[in-house]
């Protein structure tokens, strides 16, 4: 079971918080990814690359930060394009998107063989996360981004998350037949990006697939055991009455 913890300031909660209450294991979401490895005192190799970690584990030596976000979207991605049959050698790829999630899809796109362009409103912000060492990634303007030709477009933004589902980074009359679409929003599963995709003919991943890759990952590290197999996820949103 998860259970959440809302802050403004990703420094004050973890000076505090995780030693008042005793806690062993955090699950960092954004935009606190970047934050979580600044305050580790141990980084795995994906998250010092990614200068970001989605996942902090408490161990004899202090707290570790690790990344669970690069290998699980890395196997979503490979699996989907084992099971359409596709190669991504040589494509095109845009990331929307700069924090930490957005390096870590980027760095799988590149492992799978993807030239791989980040764009973000910020375009600050953009070249910021196109800064990891040894990658040669593009950045372009946001939006000339959205009016180019891409074989895959990963959306790695809040646009969509509930409560606000109607919403899309990426212009629905840009999509075609045979494009590779991805969203890591997983609330809710089938956002309003992959909807418009998918009615172009586009292979769509949503955000599900990954969250569960990624949470198995962060129960091995939290408790060095196998995670029980999760097949699907049920988001319900309740209103709550009051007499």
């Amino acid at each position: 079971m998860f259970i959440p913890f809302f802050s403004v300031s990703a420094e004050d909660f973890l000076n505090t918080v995780p030693h008042a209450i005793n806690l062993h294991g955090l699950s960092v979401t954004m935009p606190h990814k970047m934050a979580a490895v600044r305050w580790a005192d141990l980084c795995s190799e994906n998250a010092s690359r990614l200068g970001a970690a989605n996942t902090l584990t408490l161990t004899e030596k202090g707290w570790r930060a690790n990344s669970t976000d690069l290998p699980a979207i890395f196997e979503t991605i490979k699996a989907a394009t084992f099971d359409n049959g596709i190669n991504l050698t040589g494509g095109s790829a845009l990331v929307l998107g700069a924090g930490g999630t957005s390096r870590a899809a980027a760095l799988a796109l590149t492992f799978l063989g993807c030239r791989v362009t980040i764009a973000a409103i910020d375009s600050d912000s953009a070249w910021r996360a196109a800064s990891v060492d040894g990658m040669e990634w593009d950045v372009e303007d946001w939006n000339d981004a959205l009016h180019a030709n891409w074989d895959v477009v990963a959306n790695t933004t809040p646009v969509g998350m509930y409560p606000n589902v109607g919403e899309s980074p990426f212009p629905a009359a840009n999509w075609r037949e045979g494009m590779l679409a991805f969203d890591v929003v997983h609330n809710p599963q089938e956002t309003q990006f992959l909807k418009d995709a998918a009615a172009a003919g586009a292979i769509v991943v949503d955000g599900v697939q990954i969250f569960l890759r990624q949470i198995a990952d962060q129960f091995r590290h939290w408790t060095g055991e196998k995670l029980p197999k999760i097949t699907s996820l049920t988001w319900r949103m309740e209103k709550s009455t009051s007499k």
